[in-house]
């Protein structure tokens, strides 16, 4: 996955900058929605899609570079609603202002 661009998942969904990684995932979990059935969920304007990003649980990395596909990218657009821990928060803003 680290060949096709990989930088973060969601609900083990991996993904790249460009878009979620489809064919280079050598392991599938069953979920309930792919990334693309989340991004055609969140563009419907009665229905909500709540993305929670917390710091990793194992280094306490913030999860900055995961998230920034999710915000700048259309395709990668998955949530109505992005509630993250302040040190993300604070990493954003200073990337998306310079």
């Amino acid at each position: 996955m680290t060949r096709a661009g990989w930088v973060g998942d969601v609900q083990f969904r991996p993904y790249s900058p460009e878009g979620p990684i489809l064919e280079e995932c050598p392991v599938q979990v069953v979920t309930l929605f792919e990334i693309n059935d989340l991004v055609a969920l969140a563009r419907q304007p009665n229905k909500y899609v709540v993305l929670i990003a917390g710091p990793c649980s194992e280094c306490h990395r913030s999860k900055t570079e995961a998230l920034l596909p999710l915000i700048e990218k259309s395709n990668l657009r998955l949530w109505t609603h992005l509630v993250m821990d302040l040190d993300t928060a604070r990493d954003l803003l200073l990337r998306r202002s310079v």
